[in-house]
């Protein structure tokens, strides 16, 4: 069985997520996403710290909270899941930027922060905007990758001019040397998204998010044969499958149901580089942490 990368998913009690999570199948407890992991081979996992659910210890930046706070000293998550830390950029001015940075700092120096994360289109800053620039210092000194919730958000208000895929070319171009992970592939906006990964040698995305609940994933290719006929035609225009990584967006689909559907998208013979490579190659860190 080919081993699996999930490159973006939730580690956290945020708020619906239990509902959501059964509605997918699965139960939005650390027990129940492991079992998940041996039954598909999933060997290691991103996990994605989210700007709308900050636990109390975590000012700025949030991380994963599913098996309690994070402890540093004794690292108290599944080993093979690491995370991106989650800046709430809507919070930070210039009197508490110092703080905020000192903050991701922290996380940064400890090899399971495998890299930051920005919600622009809920916290309404472009990501070339000038309040991201101490972070992308952050993401050059310690090396790690940039990951940008792009396209459509779940929230009616988030604002989507921020979150549009053609909005991280101007960050990928003033920061060739920070890589950047453009999450959902920029979902409606795919075509837009192609082109930025294709054009920006240091832009990858992500295939998570595409669908939700739990499904089959041939009457999904049916049922919605128009936006996945875009998402593989915006694959086929990009022509470079070594920068696309999957992800599940999970507690939101069910596993399983979601793995089938990126294996129908993505070309078998690119499917080692999708699941699983492209991944690794990506969040460094997460290679000593995974058994393949």
């Amino acid at each position: 069985m080919m081993p699996i990368i999930d490159a973006h998913l939730h580690f956290s009690k945020g708020e619906g997520f239990d509902q959501i999570a059964k509605e997918a199948g699965h139960e939005n407890i650390p027990q129940n996403l492991l079992e998940w992991f041996d039954k598909l081979h999933i060997v290691g996992a991103v996990a994605m710290g989210s700007s709308k659910n900050r636990p109390p210890h975590e000012v700025y930046c949030s991380s994963l909270d599913l098996c309690g706070p994070l402890d540093f000293n004794n690292y108290n998550q599944p080993p093979q899941i690491g995370y991106c830390a989650g800046i709430e950029s809507n919070d930070l001015n210039m009197h508490n930027l110092p703080h905020a940075v000192e903050e991701m700092e922290f996380h940064l120096q400890h090899d399971h922060c495998l890299g930051i994360k920005l919600y622009p289109g809920y916290n309404f800053h472009y990501v070339s905007d000038a309040i991201y620039e101490p972070f992308y210092d952050l993401a050059r000194r310690y090396h790690v990758p940039v990951a940008v919730h792009m396209g459509d958000p779940s929230s009616p208000q988030a604002i989507l001019k921020y979150a549009h895929p053609l909005s991280l070319d101007e960050a990928a171009v003033r920061h060739p040397d920070i890589t950047f992970v453009m999450c959902h592939f920029g979902a409606p906006w795919v075509t837009d998204a192609a082109e930025v990964v294709y054009k920006n040698p240091n832009v990858y995305t992500d295939l998570s998010g595409l669908a939700a609940g739990q499904f089959c994933a041939r009457d999904f290719m049916a049922d919605y044969a128009h936006f996945a006929g875009s998402i593989m035609g915006a694959l086929q225009y990009m022509g470079c499958y070594q920068k696309v990584l999957y992800g599940s967006d999970w507690p939101l689909v069910n596993l399983k149901s979601n793995i089938d559907l990126i294996a129908a998208l993505v070309p078998q013979k690119y499917h080692q580089d999708v699941f699983c490579n492209n991944a690794l190659s990506v969040y460094t860190r997460l290679q000593k942490y995974v058994n393949l």
